[in-house]
C-alpha cells in the first residue's frame, strides 16, 4: 500500500514541477520564437538554465514543510526520522539529492521498499495525516 502511495506521490510531484517549468518558460519561448523568429537565442538558454536550476532546487527541497511534498499531502504520507519525528531540513534535502541516480533509486525502491536517500538520511516514509 505504501509503495503505491509513494509512487503516485512521486508522479504528482514530478508532474507539478514539469507543469511549472513549462509555464515559466512560455513567456521566453513566445518572445524568442513568435516575436523574434529565432527559438535558440542566448536569452532563451539563460532563462532555460535558470528555470531548470530553480526547478531542481525546488525538487530537492520539496519535503521541507512538515516532511510533506504536494504529492505526499495528496497521498496522505509523510517523511519522519528514525525517532518518528519530523526530520531535520538537511535530512530531507539529502534524501532528495539522490534522485540524481533515479534508475538505481527506483530499482532499490522496487526491491527493498526504501530509497537510497531514505537509507542515507535515516528517514522513513509513513502513512500519516
Amino acid at each position: 500500500m505504501i509503495f503505491k502511495k509513494r509512487l503516485f506521490a512521486f508522479i504528482i510531484d514530478y508532474m507539478f514541477l514539469i507543469i511549472v517549468f513549462v509555464i515559466v518558460n512560455i513567456p521566453q519561448i513566445y518572445v524568442d520564437y513568435v516575436l523574434n523568429g529565432n527559438f535558440f537565442t542566448k536569452a532563451y538558454y539563460i532563462t532555460y538554465y535558470i528555470v531548470l536550476s530553480s526547478a531542481f532546487a525546488a525538487y530537492i527541497c520539496k519535503d521541507v514543510i512538515h516532511g510533506k511534498s504536494i504529492g505526499k499531502r495528496l497521498m496522505k504520507i509523510k517523511v519522519l526520522n528514525q525517532k518518528g519525528e519530523n526530520p531535520h531540513i538537511w535530512q530531507l534535502i539529502i534524501r532528495n539529492i539522490t534522485i540524481l541516480i533515479w534508475p538505481i533509486e527506483f530499482i532499490l525502491f522496487a526491491l527493498d521498499k526504501r530509497r537510497i536517500g531514505d537509507i542515507i538520511a535515516k528517514t522513513n516514509v509513513v502513512i500519516g495525516e
